[in-house]
């Protein structure tokens, strides 16, 4: 747990309508933050972040997250944030391999105070030693006004050389929590 701590000096800046007292410095204290994360084996972990303000007598923030990794690149993602009187939100994404070298890929972030999507994706990976092609479809808000637009990606991956196409591999490390792993 973490407080942020403010020294004023009364002598140089004594507060509005009060005398200032020599030697007696005033504190106050911002919002208080705990962090912790859990890892309760190599494919289980769950991490939180919280934010309470002493001021408001609530809390202003929250975020918790959970991670599950299985088989041989299987991954899913579960979080929750909150921002009070902003946002109030779910995430989810995987990764689900489904042949050697194929993946499937996705994610859906929602908003619960607007009851909409704010983005999804979903596509499918195949990878080789020198090659990768990923072929994805994603619907996303663009802009602060809320205006939303679909699209379909495709990217061909020369490994080491470089690739054509929507680079892809950035959204994907973007959107879900250890894709590159």
């Amino acid at each position: 747990m973490a407080q942020r701590q403010r020294r004023t000096d009364p002598l140089l800046h004594p507060a509005p309508g009060h005398a200032a007292r020599p030697g007696a410095p005033e504190w106050s204290g911002s919002d208080y933050v705990v962090e912790a994360e859990l890892l309760f084996n190599d494919r289980w972990s769950v991490r939180t972040s919280q934010v309470y303000s002493p001021e408001l007598s609530s809390r202003t923030l929250s975020a918790i997250r959970g991670q599950y990794r299985y088989g041989n690149g299987g991954l899913v993602n579960l979080g929750y944030r909150y921002r009070r009187d902003q946002l109030e939100q779910t995430d989810l994404s995987f990764v689900q391999p489904i042949r050697e070298n194929w993946r499937l890929i996705g994610r859906w972030n929602y908003s619960i105070l607007d009851r909409s999507t704010i983005e999804a994706i979903g596509g499918v990976e195949w990878e080789g030693c020198c090659l990768a092609v990923r072929l994805l479809g994603r619907h996303y808000v663009r802009n602060r006004e809320g205006e939303k637009n679909n699209a379909v990606y495709l990217e061909i991956e020369l490994k080491g050389l470089g690739s054509f196409g929507r680079r892809t591999g950035e959204l994907l490390e973007r959107a879900i929590l250890d894709y590159d792993r």
